[in-house]
């Protein structure tokens, strides 16, 4: 690989996780409302130079630095379509609001959210790379079968977490 391609590989990797870091500190400065939990371990600092990292290594091949932008855009959509709430009531605040309704809520209807809702993502990529002929459609489904499993996880184990913080909060 020449430099060139690599160059506009890594403008690639680099403009996808642009949009996740930069609607990430949109919605949630504070990373109260992150799911993934390395992220929130990293705080803002660690996750720069994490994924600062991920675009060098990601901009090696052009299939690899355009799954991390689809899935990468795909994770900005989630946090711009949040980013009102927290503006208009605060982090902090919908944070709670949140954990709140989470503990008041059926947990086989929460997860039913998310699975139903990661099935969907799930459903799109696998018609895509199945049903494309080019290898560029396929790896565009590839990231939504990627996005759709990592909602799922990071989304279950947020769920859960909230769950048992109020089994070990009640009285």
């Amino acid at each position: 690989m020449d430099l060139s391609w690599y160059l506009i590989n890594l403008g690639i990797a680099g403009l996808g996780r642009f949009l996740d870091i930069g609607s990430t500190w949109y919605a949630s400065r504070n990373l109260a409302l992150e799911s993934n939990l390395l992220a929130k371990k990293l705080g803002w600092k660690g996750i720069l130079i994490f994924n600062v990292a991920i675009c060098f290594v990601f901009a090696l091949d052009f299939y690899l630095a355009l799954v991390l932008l689809v899935v990468s855009a795909l994770a900005a959509s989630n946090n711009v379509e949040k980013a009102w709430v927290t503006h208009t009531i605060g982090e902090k605040e919908y944070s709670e609001i949140f954990k709140k309704w989470v503990r008041q809520a059926e947990m086989r209807k929460l997860y039913f959210s998310i699975i139903g809702g990661g099935i969907l993502f799930l459903s799109i990529g696998l018609l895509l790379m199945f049903l494309t002929a080019d290898l560029i459609g396929f790896f565009i489904g590839f990231a939504f079968v990627i996005f759709a499993i990592a909602i799922m996880f990071h989304k279950s184990i947020a769920l859960y977490k909230m769950r048992k913080e109020k089994v070990t909060q009640a009285p």
